[in-house]
């Protein structure tokens, strides 16, 4: 809460910032559907999705039945390489009968840092070139017009352009904020566009600022069931007087795993009744959002409202034709040992991996393995020996059991970098253990596993620890140690792609399968 509270402070300081300019004229283009244009909206989303390249076009359409109406679209490209998310974004405005075009070249840089394990800051920069030109030959002028004959097009318009294209540096930063330890999983977005206010001044007469713009989103998600996701929404962007407020909600409701269906509605305050749907198939996200007029523009309007599309492209970012040591499975065969069940076991040689011990005495529930000194040490002698091993392993599969064979199968699912199991999977563990008791000569197999966040090894260990804690439980239950066997996924084997944060807690589990029987 204070960490939220801090952040608050600063986007006031942002607005203050905004309100100190002068000379401030109109507002530019917006999108409804500003959530799928995350890098458009602040250069901190660049790279936010790791492991992921991302290509997003919108395009929106508005006022048609005003002279020319007005058209904004945008096209960005980011992705994450290392520590740093990098984005590139092509933005155009385009707007009367003068072709009036202004055009934004920016390059985003951002930073995530996890302030904790639940609370997120991120950061990003955005620097670039704006250009701005028009179209005189498409205008009308009083000087083109006379009693006798009216509008002559032939005769010159009086006017002293000093020049119809002008292009600009221009800027500005951004900052998100995001807390996973509620179940609302509030997060906080404000960036602050034209930071330098570029001039531009196509006569000695009159200028025009592009005035500092500051945009605001706060959101919060929330899992109505394993399929549906709830997400409202406000939106506020404002630039000197003018402000657009949107309030909505929007849900994604799953499919399968690689098939979302997305529909919601808004409100903008004095303007327009929005409607959303959209769709994602594996790697493309295709959206489409309706805008009715309610404003006082409606009449010369003629009712038509604005329309607007958006598509998004992921790829998986290139992997290494070997085997990644992050990705190599670590098998813990808790058979084999006749300690304490509160230590953790001594593992084996699996696919070819030392029989050195991987974790010693662990006397409590590791929510945060690799902590202290030793066990990073001990973090760099299973790199080294990972290393050696790497290209002769291939990692032992659970999906190559044959299905004959699985009995039951039960998931235990778990919060962001923990491995405590909730009171509703202990109800459940319970009944597992009960179901048991019908059957004789089986083996159960406890296989831990993460989301793609954090690092490859620490998901290792996270992994190991949540399929040791589901262990324990079986066995302090009354399930024979010597029937069960743990193994270790890390993020190595996700069942939904790790997109968005409700895809990535169905992939922070525990796969418990009966086998055998």
């Amino acid at each position: 809460m204070k960490l939220m509270v801090k952040f608050l402070k600063i986007m006031f300081f942002l607005l203050s910032l905004m309100m100190s300019s002068r000379k401030m004229y109109a507002q530019e283009g917006h999108f409804t559907q500003f959530f799928n244009a995350p890098v458009y909206m602040n250069p901190a989303e660049a790279g936010s999705e790791k492991d992921i390249i991302r290509v997003g076009l919108n395009y929106r359409r508005q006022w048609v039945k005003i002279t020319s109406g007005f058209t904004t679209q945008a096209l960005a490209a980011d992705m994450r390489l290392g520590k740093f998310g990098y984005g590139v974004l092509v933005s155009n405005n385009n707007a009367g009968a003068g072709s009036l075009v202004r055009s934004n070249f920016m390059f985003n840089i951002a930073r995530k840092l996890m302030l904790d394990s639940n609370n997120i800051l991120g950061m990003g920069v955005q620097v670039g070139f704006a250009n701005q030109n028009f179209n005189a030959s498409q205008l009308k002028f009083d000087n083109q017009y006379s009693n006798a004959s009216g509008y002559d097009p032939n005769t010159g318009n009086g006017e002293n352009f000093s020049g119809n294209n002008l292009t600009k540096f221009d800027g500005g930063f951004g900052l998100t904020f995001q807390n996973k330890a509620y179940s609302w999983k509030p997060k906080i977005s404000v960036s602050l566009n034209h930071f330098f206010q570029p001039k531009y001044a196509f006569s000695e007469i009159g200028n025009t600022f592009s005035s500092r713009q500051l945009n605001t989103v706060i959101e919060v998600r929330k899992s109505l069931s394993d399929k549906l996701l709830f997400v409202p929404y406000v939106f506020v962007s404002k630039q000197r007087t003018a402000t657009n407020l949107m309030l909505g909600s929007r849900f994604d409701y799953q499919l399968n795993n690689k098939q979302i269906l997305h529909f919601g509605a808004a409100v903008r305050n004095k303007d327009a009744l929005c409607a959303y749907v959209g769709a994602t198939m594996g790697k493309y996200m295709l959206g489409f959002s309706y805008d009715a007029n309610l404003s006082k523009l409606r009449p010369g309007s003629k009712t038509v409202g604005a329309w607007e599309l958006s598509l998004c492209v992921k790829f998986s970012k290139p992997k290494k034709h070997k085997i990644d040591k992050d990705s190599v499975l670590v098998k813990i065969d808790s058979s084999v040992t006749e300690m304490p069940i509160s230590v953790v076991p001594e593992p084996v040689d699996s696919a070819g991996l030392s029989k050195n011990k991987v974790d010693t005495a662990r006397t409590k529930p590791l929510d945060k393995p690799l902590v202290a000194k030793a066990e990073n040490q001990e973090k760099e002698k299973i790199e080294k020996d990972i290393d050696k091993k790497v290209d002769k392993v291939e990692p032992v599969k659970l999906s190559s059991i044959n299905p004959n064979q699985i009995k039951k199968r039960h998931f235990v699912y778990f919060d962001t970098d923990k491995s405590v199991i909730k009171s509703e999977y202990k109800i459940l563990l319970d009944g597992f253990v009960e179901e048991l008791k019908n059957h004789q000569n089986f083996e159960v197999l406890v296989s831990g596993h993460t989301d793609s966040d954090g690092d490859g090894l620490y998901n290792i260990y996270l992994g190991q620890a949540r399929a040791h804690e589901v262990m324990k439980y079986l066995v302090e239950k009354g399930v024979p140690v010597t029937s069960i066997k743990t193994f270790t996924y890390g993020k190595s084997s996700p069942l939904f792609e790790n997109t968005q944060e409700h895809l990535k807690a169905k992939n922070r589990r525990v796969e418990v399968i009966l086998v055998n029987d």
